[in-house]
């Protein structure tokens, strides 16, 4: 039990990290291309509405796409890391800590008849240093909905498939539990204006 604990209080202090974590270091491992996939159906181009800055409040997930659809950065709800596609970063914690985050390939497919956008975030591979532990492991978002341009807005189910251990003073490697069949959370995420970013 006192494991669980422990892990648990790790995963709760990088959901509440507060603030974006910004890179202090990038090498890129993957060329544009590798990157991020667009796919486009039914449609000669990614809408223009979409292109820009789009953020869920409630969980702090941010998207910022370019016209052509390609994910330009991402903001992760775990930690609050700021990520660019396709290149690795490094972002100074606190106490002298050190995280790591390698982006896998991402993808993003626009249905314009269904009117709806998936989008798949892939972290191969993260190191994440707080307190007195570290948390390591993949993980795979998965967010798919509704546009509605009229309202700025578009209302995604976001899918969870993380695979993370946590290695604390007492235990290594104690391996965080995620149930694959969890129902997906519903989140609704919102076009940010300029000056309004965190």
């Amino acid at each position: 039990m006192k494991k669980v604990v422990l892990a648990g209080h790790l995963v709760i202090a990088l959901f509440l990290s507060g603030c974006r974590q910004e890179p202090n270091t990038a090498e890129r491992v993957l060329s544009r291309e590798q990157a991020v996939e667009v796919i486009i159906e039914g449609a000669d181009s990614f809408p223009k509405f979409l292109a820009g800055h789009w953020k869920n409040d409630q969980t702090g997930w941010e998207f910022v796409f370019d016209e052509d659809g390609y994910i330009s950065s991402a903001t992760l709800a775990f930690g609050k890391f700021h990520v660019e596609p396709g290149v690795i970063s490094r972002v100074s914690m606190r106490r002298g800590k050190t995280s790591v985050l390698e982006p896998g390939p991402w993808l993003i497919r626009y249905s314009a008849p269904e009117n709806q956008l998936l989008i798949e975030i892939v972290i191969k591979h993260l190191h994440a240093e707080m307190g007195g532990g570290v948390i390591e492991g993949d993980s795979k978002d998965v967010f798919i909905g509704t546009l509605y341009p009229q309202l700025d807005q578009w209302r995604a189910d976001w899918f969870r498939y993380p695979q993370y251990t946590a290695t604390t003073n007492l235990h290594k490697d104690f391996p965080l539990y995620s149930d694959p069949n969890a129902a997906p959370t519903p989140l609704v995420f919102s076009r940010v204006t300029e000056g309004k970013a965190d």
